[in-house]
């Protein structure tokens, strides 16, 4: 559900308050305050890699190989917390057991893709979302899909974050303007075992397998 988003707080009013619970987002800038960091890297195809990326993209590295750093909270309660709004979006999930009413979750959604078997790299570090982190990797996403997304949700407004999207359609954030982003890595050539779940983050494994391509909403505050 990678996609991770960040932003700077500094007050502590419901406009740029993250809900309470436990969940990453992909980190573009500082993380917001009651978040911290972790990182992925996956060792992407070394034959013929046909990685690609359009966008600002969040932070990390986008050649090769992939890093994705994240912002991840599990404090479950907040004095300022707001509600997660009906939608249509994926985050990353962190803590399964600790989700908000209305998001599925576990076994329903994620993706699971084969990296470079050869002299694999895979390191990762700090918190991290829900998955597996070895010569593979495994994302959990937390999906919510009953709204629409021509339907401004309420989210924080000081600074710029991430979402997944999960369809071709970015779901509208009140106050904040959407810009369509994505990025794809070439998974393994031989004996490709790349898994999704039925629902997953847009556009997820490629026809043909051994690639996985996502898109990112980028929110900007208007």
């Amino acid at each position: 559900m990678e996609y991770k988003f960040c932003m700077k707080t500094q007050s502590s009013s419901a406009e740029d308050t993250w809900p309470a619970g436990s969940y990453c987002i992909y980190k573009k800038g500082d993380c917001p305050s009651g978040f911290v960091s972790g990182s992925i890297r996956w060792d992407d195809e070394n034959s013929r890699n046909g990685n690609r990326a359009g966008g600002t993209l969040p932070d990390g590295t986008y050649d090769h190989n992939t890093v994705i750093f994240f912002c991840c909270r599990s404090d479950g309660v907040t004095s300022q917390a707001i509600s997660l709004p009906r939608g249509d979006f994926f985050y990353v999930a962190l803590t399964l057991r600790q989700l908000s009413a209305g998001f599925a979750t576990g076994q329903d959604t994620f993706i699971h893709w084969d990296d470079e078997d050869d002299d694999n790299e895979n390191t990762c570090g700090g918190v991290l979302p829900d998955g597996r982190y070895h010569v593979d990797t495994r994302i959990q996403f937390c999906c919510r899909g009953d709204g629409v997304t021509s339907f401004g949700i309420s989210l924080p407004t000081f600074n710029t974050f991430y979402l997944f999207a999960l369809s071709s359609t970015c779901q509208e954030v009140d106050g904040m303007a959407v810009t369509p982003e994505w990025f794809r890595w070439d998974n393994e050539n031989y004996d490709n075992v790349d898994l999704q779940s039925e629902e997953h983050p847009y556009e997820g494994i490629q026809s043909g397998g051994e690639n996985v391509r996502l898109t990112l909403c980028f929110y900007v505050p208007q």
